[in-house]
């Protein structure tokens, strides 16, 4: 499913990178059930720049859930009252 590092000649490179991120895969909460087969070839679609940003924004993330859950059934329930 995912390219191998070796393929690409990026296995050095990655491995390095990666043990220099403070971030790991698990910062994002979309990819469940990581096991160490499923990781190898992650950190190639998910670099340490996306991980970065994904905790920089998670923040707003969580503000939309919470009003697409919460604030959008009360609109539409005060809505319907008032129809």
């Amino acid at each position: 499913m995912f390219p191998d590092p070796e393929i690409c000649g990026l296995a050095e490179l990655d491995l390095d990178y990666e043990a220099n991120c403070s971030y790991p895969l698990s910062v994002l909460p979309f990819l469940r059930d990581l096991t160490p087969e499923k990781e190898n070839g992650l950190h190639l679609h998910w670099p340490c720049e996306v991980r970065a940003y994904w905790v920089q924004i998670t923040p707003f993330v969580s503000t939309v859930q919470f009003l697409l859950t919460y604030v959008t059934a009360f609109i539409i329930v005060l809505g319907k009252a008032f129809l």
